[in-house]
């Protein structure tokens, strides 16, 4: 991934000298490997503040907690949805059933429909085998 920010650095000596220790590649491309490394660990992305006369960057471990999600309006089985896949990196139709198994099959399908549309998971393979993983 490739970020289109401009790279200033707070302190040119200071990276200056990082660079000729070797201890840094390029200039601004940080971030960028910030951002894949994140994406890559199924991490949510960080948070970035300009704060007490400095820079700093949240790293958030999990992004989906049970508060986050009834704040996003999240009804109480797609909670569990997103919890059993935090807990088993993926779900299908079948395992939903285990989790909720009052809900019809067509509810469950609309519940995991509509956290896809939120971007909270992913669809992945064919109807027949599909299963649904963190977005």
């Amino acid at each position: 991934m490739k970020t289109t920010h401009p790279s200033v650095a707070r302190n040119p000596l200071i990276v200056h000298t990082f660079y000729l220790a070797g201890l840094i590649e390029e200039y601004g491309s940080g971030i960028g490997r910030i951002m894949d490394s994140l994406k890559e660990a199924n991490l949510p992305e960080p948070e970035f503040k300009e704060e007490f006369a400095g820079f700093s960057l949240y790293l958030r471990k999990d992004y989906y907690t049970e508060k986050r999600l009834k704040e996003m309006g999240l009804n109480d089985r797609q909670i569990k949805a997103v919890m059993y896949v935090k807990e088993n990196r993926s779900i299908n139709l079948s395992s939903f059933k285990t989790v909720d198994q009052k809900m019809s099959e067509k509810t469950l399908y609309r519940d995991l429909q509509d956290l896809v549309a939120k971007g909270i998971l992913k669809e992945v393979g064919k109807k027949k085998g599909r299963k649904y993983e963190l977005g």
